[in-house]
């Protein structure tokens, strides 16, 4: 949601209720890593969830570069309704029903229908090169799920948690039936696999009880490390050697990663902050830890990871916090009284980074 410009339109919570909001969205001269790929010569897929178009119904994935999309948008609120049941759901611009939702019925999951869809994608691509985007919901709340049998016999469990772990465990096996059907289609090692989750654990989730966010300080839509550190596990049988890295990274650097895996970084976007950290999945070094990595929502929080330190704030006009994240991950020791040059250092690279947007304007900006 943006503070200014973009499109209002209504948003719905869980409980139904709805407010007025504004939404930035992706333009047509915008750049999208299905752009890229399909200039260098693959065949693009996103499957399910789509938050980038705002209220704008032409700013949906296949009309950002995707050539084949299933799933739903924000602009369309119920293309994903019933949540995790849909009865509504997009193929490209139709937006179609799935029978076996019909009446309410919970017929099919859509952890199983998002699956569906990209094996069936898959399989229509097998002999060409393609990139799939399959964006599952899980664990999103509200945690709809009939199949929770893998947790009935946690007795001291809450029926919520029981779900929340559900739709993990469900989205696991519909990860492996997905993998299987490469398997079955000899494609398995000449395709590269990356399973990355967006954010941490949100405030509804059972953190405590399931640990959800590792004991890291924060939560979902904190820059807190509870909100922004992440799994990122890359696979490739046979290619891919068995390793765990601690590597700095982060999404910025996925786009000009799949660019050099696909021979098409002539077609990158000048100026992009991500780095190609493709070596790094076969075995070899890449140096990417004497850079600043910038998160900000802007006029509200923002974080600057460089090595082993981070500033962050999450509070409009509040001073930084610095932590020495090697020695205290769970961010509890702020050290910006300690070391106040490196905190000044930090803050005019952050403000170096930041980009002023009609979007979130802040005082004093110009555009």
């Amino acid at each position: 949601m943006c503070t200014a410009g973009g499109i209002a339109g209504i948003k719905i919570n869980p409980n139904g209720d709805s407010t007025i909001v504004r939404r930035a969205n992706l333009l047509p001269q915008d750049t999208t890593i299905a752009t890229v790929l399909s200039a260098a010569g693959y065949r693009t897929c996103l499957v399910n969830k789509w938050h980038l178009d705002g209220y704008d119904k032409g700013a949906s994935p296949n009309h950002r570069g995707f050539d084949e999309f299933y799933g739903w948008t924000i602009s369309t609120v119920h293309s994903n309704s019933p949540y995790y049941y849909p009865y509504y759901r997009f193929h490209g611009d139709s937006l179609i029903h799935i029978p076996e939702n019909a009446n309410g019925k919970h017929g099919i999951h859509n952890n199983d229908l998002s699956t569906n869809d990209a094996i069936a994608f898959i399989k229509r691509n097998k002999d060409n090169p393609f990139f799939l985007y399959l964006a599952f919901d899980a664990p999103h709340e509200p945690y709809n799920i009939d199949q929770t049998a893998w947790y009935e016999g946690q007795e001291t469990w809450e029926p919520n948690t029981k779900r929340y772990a559900s739709l993990i465990t469900h989205m696991d096996a519909a990860i492996g039936r997905l993998l299987n059907e490469l398997e079955q289609l000899n494609l398995r090692k000449n395709t590269l696999i990356i399973f990355a989750s967006d954010n941490g654990a949100a405030i509804q989730a059972p953190i405590k009880i399931l640990n959800c966010n590792a004991g890291f300080k924060g939560r979902k839509g904190m820059l807190y490390e509870g909100g922004i550190r992440v799994p990122f596990i890359v696979n490739q049988p046979g290619m891919v050697p068995i390793q765990t890295l601690d590597n700095l990274i982060y999404f910025p650097d996925m786009m000009p990663t799949l660019a050099a895996l696909a021979k098409g970084t002539k077609h990158l976007p000048k100026q992009i902050n991500g780095i190609n950290i493709l070596p790094l999945f076969y075995g070899k070094q890449v140096d990417t830890d004497n850079r600043l990595l910038y998160w900000e929502f802007p006029g509200k929080q923002r974080a600057a990871r460089k090595g082993d330190w981070k500033c962050v704030t999450i509070h409009p006009n509040q001073p930084l916090e610095l932590y020495n994240l090697k020695e205290d991950p769970e961010e509890t020791n702020n050290l910006a009284q300690k070391y106040p040059r490196r905190v000044k250092e930090f803050d005019e690279e952050m403000q170096r980074m930041h980009i002023p947007t009609p979007n979130w304007p802040q005082p004093g900006e110009q555009f």
